[in-house]
């Protein structure tokens, strides 16, 4: 007998893309499948599409609930999901009608999470199409691999994800994984590195099987103090993941390291300077608590020509000149996008 995929899919508000998306699962080369929709609190009709797919056909499962964030959303369908094997898709993109059998093929008793390529389709700014093939041929890591070589995979898009990842239902339950709830960045790569702490090895194929979409709508993120704060958090677990598999041994991964921190915590800074909801004393305050809560951003060095005038302010806690410069380049941004924009 088949064993069965249990496909996870969190939805708010995307009623115009639902139809692609499910039409791609439920015509799987693969049909021993349940859908498990979980609508998050949705004020279109996506609620209304699911309970009509319902319907339709017996392998969907609905369930909604008061609107309370994508983690919480994914956390219900694991909850209620009884397949051995584990996808998590979104709603608002669309998967090629063969990475069920695919997927589920390369999952062999030695391989604990198989990652496919995946096809970029950019209409944001322009309606780009762009290919993600991760790996140029088939290849099976280890975690040590992983860990030692984790700023190379994160950059080929093995690590953030779970839209491209089939994952073992049974190591979730053993460990009681759950996506963290309460943080609104990077709480998938949080997730996937809870998983990649219990595994042996993952398979990467070279195939773009996901269709990843990026809309005008999804880029309109509310500029909060909140980032750094949930940047410390997902960097812990990165660097809990790449010390218990002895990653640190690779001197580039280290130094990698330290430069990212260094990197989002300027990144969290250039973000408040782009809103008009905070004061001059507040913005002083952000940067002042940023530089004071993590001494790692002092062990990074410079990649960039702008690091070269960063770094040495961040170090010295420079407060009001990194106040001057970043506020001087945003406002210049702006005024350059406003010209280009006319």
């Amino acid at each position: 007998m088949e064993n069965l995929v249990s496909i996870i899919i969190p939805i708010y508000n995307t009623a115009d893309y639902l139809d692609k998306m499910i039409d791609s699962i439920l015509n799987q080369t693969y049909q021993n499948i349940e859908v498990i929709l979980i609508d998050d609190g949705s004020t279109d009709e996506s609620l209304k599409k699911c309970l009509q797919y319902k319907i339709r056909d017996k392998r969907i499962k609905v369930f909604n609930q008061a609107n309370s964030g994508v983690s919480v959303a994914r956390n219900r369908g694991i909850q209620e999901s009884n397949g051995e094997f584990l996808f998590f898709f979104d709603g608002d993109d669309y998967v090629e009608q063969n990475i069920v059998e695919i997927m589920l093929k390369n999952l062999t008793r030695d391989i604990d999470m198989v990652v496919c390529g995946i096809t970029i389709h950019n209409h944001y700014l322009t309606n780009q199409e762009s290919h993600r093939g991760i790996a140029e041929k088939e290849k099976t890591i280890s975690m040590e691999n992983l860990a030692f070589n984790y700023w190379e995979y994160y950059e080929l898009g093995v690590i953030n994800s779970p839209c491209n990842k089939l994952f073992r239902k049974s190591i979730i339950d053993q460990y009681q994984l759950e996506f963290p709830e309460g943080i609104k960045m990077g709480e998938d790569a949080y997730f996937n590195l809870s998983y990649f702490s219990h595994s042996r090895r993952i398979k990467i194929l070279k195939d773009p099987l996901y269709h990843y979409f990026i809309y005008s709508g999804q880029s309109s993120k509310k500029i909060n103090t909140d980032h750094y704060q949930m940047m410390v958090f997902n960097f812990e677990k990165i660097k809990s993941f790449i010390q218990q598999f002895r990653g640190f041994e690779n001197k580039k991964t280290l130094a990698e390291y330290y430069y990212q921190i260094y990197r989002e915590a300027l990144y969290s800074m250039k973000l408040i300077y782009r809103s008009d909801e905070y004061t001059k004393k507040e913005k002083k305050s952000y940067i002042s608590e940023i530089l004071g809560k993590n001494q790692d951003i002092q062990k990074a060095n410079p990649q960039k020509i702008e690091d070269h005038y960063y770094l040495p302010l961040f170090k010295r806690k420079s407060i009001h000149t990194l106040h001057f410069i970043i506020q001087f380049t945003e406002l210049l941004k702006m005024g350059i996008k406003k010209i280009v924009l006319k």
